[in-house]
């Protein structure tokens, strides 16, 4: 990835980036992690 910054903070923006991509993949984790538990109840069921 080449990244270049308007303001030349380029360590800001890869905190944002970086704080907005653990974000969405933890979001991620958490909606695949609901959707096995409610797959494992319902094949036990």
């Amino acid at each position: 990835m080449i990244v270049q910054s308007k303001d030349g903070k380029l360590s800001d923006l890869i905190r944002d980036f970086k704080k907005f991509t653990t974000k969405n993949i933890l979001e991620k984790f958490k909606t695949n992690l609901k959707a096995e538990e409610i797959g494992c109840w319902s094949v036990s069921s």
